[in-house]
């Protein structure tokens, strides 16, 4: 995203993706935002500095209807790549998995979720990686190869 400053009294105001504004300057707390507005905590009050307006303009970011990925958890993907860490050591071709027909990993995932459920701390024992692990893996493989939309 590009960075929107503003200069006001010497202090710096950067627009970013985490909150309306951040105060580049050593006096962060003294700046609060209420009801849309910027603030300046002094002795006599709050004192306004500028009005914060959310855009949603699509010109400077087209993005409706985006997957917002930052809402999927990310210790999945980190599980995943343990699995196909091991896949590769295993097969030795990172791409292996796509010559492997639909019905194995329906096998495969229903194996591994199967023994999830009769133990949820249960690994593989090849892999010695959990089930759920490599459940997960074998569902991302069939949400690639079933290119449901």
């Amino acid at each position: 995203m590009k960075d929107l400053k503003k200069h006001i009294s010497n202090i710096f105001l950067e627009e970013n993706d985490d909150c309306d504004y951040r105060c580049i300057c050593p006096f962060d707390k003294y700046f609060m935002e209420k009801d849309g507005k910027l603030y300046l905590a002094s002795t006599s009050g709050l004192i306004e500095l500028v009005e914060i307006k959310k855009s949603s303009n699509q010109e400077a970011k087209a993005d409706n209807g985006k997957p917002k990925l930052t809402l999927v958890p990310r210790k999945i993907i980190f599980d995943i790549a343990r699995v196909r860490e091991y896949g590769n050591k295993k097969y030795g071709d990172p791409d292996n998995w796509k010559t492997v027909e639909k019905e194995r990993y329906r096998d495969a995932a229903y194996r591994h979720f199967m023994a999830y459920l009769d133990d949820p701390t249960g690994v593989d024992e090849e892999s010695g990686l959990p089930h759920l692990w490599h459940w997960a893996c074998n569902c991302a493989f069939l949400c690639e190869m079933e290119d449901l939309k």
